[in-house]
């Protein structure tokens, strides 16, 4: 993994994401800003000057759609109907079925950093959030967390939000994660 950035801009930056892929409401707009104006204050370099600027342009688009309207396409590609299925899953588990996730779930739950808060402990939200404390205070096993569960399994995802997604917030979205993968990735 590269180790070119502020460890906690890069944190900022997942948890930023990892909120972008919740339901939107009202007060989620000032934790953008907040997430924000704590990334701008920890740029040390190219790298974070880069995370800062994509989530800015984020966080206009997120400004300038109507909340009734994000709320729409979030329920639209996020939420099963019934029985079937969502359009686009959030959990790991879906995405990358050949990953181990009772794995990651005995090492989430033995994890100081996760809170489980949901159903599903795969759910995409709380690994990003999962790993924005990892990597400020285990930057080795947030290597190999990167390695093994976002770096396979979040392009996939990214590629199923930009094509499935009729608003450019979540576009921005799917292209800013797929991004910081990119330049996190060593390889």
């Amino acid at each position: 993994m590269n180790f070119e950035f502020s460890l906690l801009a890069v944190s900022l930056a997942f948890r930023f994401y990892g909120r972008a892929l919740i339901f939107p409401y009202d007060e989620l707009t000032h934790e953008f800003q907040y997430l924000f104006r704590e990334i701008e204050k920890n740029i040390r370099g190219d790298i974070d000057n880069t995370l800062g600027a994509k989530i800015l342009d984020i966080l206009n688009f997120y400004q300038g759609e109507e909340m009734g309207t994000l709320q729409a396409e979030f329920t639209r590609m996020f939420t099963p109907i019934g029985e079937e299925p969502p359009f686009i899953s959030l959990q790991l588990s879906d995405i990358a079925p050949e990953i181990n996730v009772s794995e990651l779930n005995d090492l989430l739950l033995e994890s100081p950093f996760y809170m489980q808060l949901e159903d599903h402990p795969d759910s995409i939200p709380l690994i990003l959030d999962y790993f924005s404390s990892l990597i400020q205070e285990e930057p080795q096993e947030a290597e190999l967390f990167f390695n093994t569960y976002l770096k396979p399994v979040l392009p996939r995802l990214n590629e199923q939000i930009f094509r499935g997604t009729t608003l450019n917030f979540y576009k921005e979205v799917a292209r800013g994660l797929n991004e910081l993968i990119f330049l996190l990735d060593d390889d």
